[in-house]
């Protein structure tokens, strides 16, 4: 058996996952909005998780930094729209 590590570097590198806690990695074409000053990540289907204060602030940087992100921020409002107004706070 593989630990999450093994997974989280398999997701992340190949396909659109984050690991934002030692023990949680969230899909990012499920994710809704993330509200950085709660750590709060809350997905399409409704629910919600939350990132540690590291994986947090990391999965911040990812969102500012990755153009994949800002090129779909200007196709649609749906996920990255709502970071966008998180991080204007």
């Amino acid at each position: 058996m593989k630990n999450l590590g093994h997974y989280s570097r398999l997701l992340t590198k190949d396909y659109q996952f984050f690991q934002i806690s030692n023990d949680t990695i969230i899909n990012l074409d499920q994710v809704k909005r993330y509200n950085h000053s709660e750590l709060q990540v809350e997905f399409n289907n409704g629910t919600t998780t939350y990132a540690s204060r590291r994986g947090g602030q990391d999965f911040k940087r990812y969102l500012q930094d990755n153009i994949q992100f800002r090129d779909i921020h200007k196709e649609s409002k749906s996920m990255l729209g709502y970071f966008k107004d998180v991080f204007k706070n």
